[in-house]
């Protein structure tokens, strides 16, 4: 689910920012995506940082195990996700 939620979000980010931009330049779509505010995506409202980074810093999921749903957890996002 999170790479198909991953595509799901970085598509339609990029179709948005496409159209917003208005022409078909890479800078101007660049810009555009970096411009990126209160996006609606699968794992929440985010916005897009001077880096290209979103602005998410929880994502919550559940496993199902056995057939059912098993338990909430958060996974907290930073800069450093080397770590």
């Amino acid at each position: 689910m999170t790479r198909r939620a991953n595509t799901d979000d970085a598509t339609r980010l990029a179709l948005d920012a496409i159209r917003r931009a208005g022409v078909k330049d890479r800078e101007a779509v660049r810009a555009a995506l970096f411009a990126t505010r209160g996006f609606d995506g699968v794992f929440g409202r985010f916005s897009v940082d001077p880096n290209g980074d979103t602005t998410l810093a929880v994502l919550r999921g559940r496993q199902v195990r056995g057939g059912r749903f098993d338990g909430d957890e958060d996974l907290h996002l930073g800069r450093d996700l080397e770590h």
